[in-house]
């Protein structure tokens, strides 16, 4: 079953208050939009469906949405769909299925911090162009495995600010219960460390 399918006729009754055809069509093409993973009130909305479906509840630390309350939501996103093409490799190689990272939404991240490789931006032939759905790791241009696309090396800046972001998402998929409203914020952070670095 296509994602899109998926997402009319499971998520998009839960998620709409439209319930006509085209209120439903609406939301189930909203699960290619890249603001599902941000902090926004879209993604809040497709955790909350997608958790009732899946009986989860750990599924808003798939998201952005932890860090709303500790870092500017401002260009948090890319306005690009990018990818490691040595990633969807891995997955290839792993029998596993191709998945995009939520690292690459990030708008600061350049590089993999894995492969230490440029990200490369998904190909795209305008409005209306290229197939009406797509999965990762494959080119919705002609419908072939993006992992044999070339990267060209990251500098060792930028592999350093991916791996930090990386490690951020780490902590907060391994210790939440930091980042709840309340528990974190810049402000007791940068003086612990102006303390520690300056006593």
């Amino acid at each position: 079953m296509r994602p899109w399918t998926l997402a009319l006729r499971c998520v998009a009754p839960l998620i709409g208050s439209d319930t006509s055809t085209r209120g439903q069509r609406h939301v189930a093409d909203s699960c290619y939009e890249r603001s599902m993973n941000g902090v926004t009130e879209h993604a809040e909305r497709w955790v909350k469906a997608l958790s009732q479906l899946t009986l989860r509840n750990d599924l808003h630390l798939r998201t952005l949405l932890p860090l709303r309350d500790i870092v500017p939501s401002w260009k948090l996103l890319s306005q690009k769909e990018r990818y490691c093409p040595l990633c969807y490799s891995d997955d290839e190689s792993n029998k596993r299925p191709k998945y995009n990272r939520l690292l690459w939404s990030l708008d600061c991240v350049m590089a993999c911090p894995v492969h230490n490789v440029l990200l490369v931006e998904v190909g795209s032939s305008g409005m209306g162009g290229g197939r009406p759905f797509f999965l990762p790791g494959v080119s919705r241009l002609v419908g072939s495995s993006l992992a044999g696309q070339m990267a060209p090396p990251a500098t060792y800046e930028q592999s350093c600010m991916a791996r930090m972001a990386a490690h951020l998402l780490d902590d907060v998929h391994h210790h939440p219960d930091a980042f709840v409203e309340g528990n974190c914020s810049p402000a007791p952070f940068l003086k612990f460390a102006t303390k520690e670095l300056y006593a």
